[in-house]
């Protein structure tokens, strides 16, 4: 059995330093994000709600691309539990965003929603 699991853990594309770092991080992040209700102001334009109807999270389709905003609100929250900075929240999002909504080549910002 333990040669198994080393032979898995060799084969798979599994990187222990970025991945153990962003599994608390991806779940908070999938908690909140799989909770928030989506609707639709806009046909380009999806807002994600949490249950007390404060806006968390938009998806912006434009000619430009294709945007993921979440609020600053959402940003000090994962700065204040998890001391991730806005820069390393980015990457992070788009990389659970990649990783858990086959959401590729999205450009993610955080801003005032």
């Amino acid at each position: 059995m333990k040669k198994l699991i080393k032979k898995i853990l060799r084969e798979s594309d599994f990187d222990w330093a970025k991945d153990v770092e962003y599994l608390p991080v991806e779940k908070y992040f999938i908690n909140n994000f799989d909770s928030s209700t989506p609707r639709k102001p806009h046909p380009n334009v999806t807002l994600f709600d949490d249950e007390d109807g404060v806006t968390k999270f938009m998806i912006h389709g434009t000619d430009l691309g294709n945007f993921f905003y979440y609020s600053k609100n959402f940003g000090r929250e994962l700065r204040s539990n998890f001391g991730i900075r806005y820069n390393e929240q980015k990457k992070m999002i788009s990389d659970i965003l990649q990783r858990n909504y086959n959401m590729e080549d999205f450009i993610v910002e955080v801003r005032d929603i």
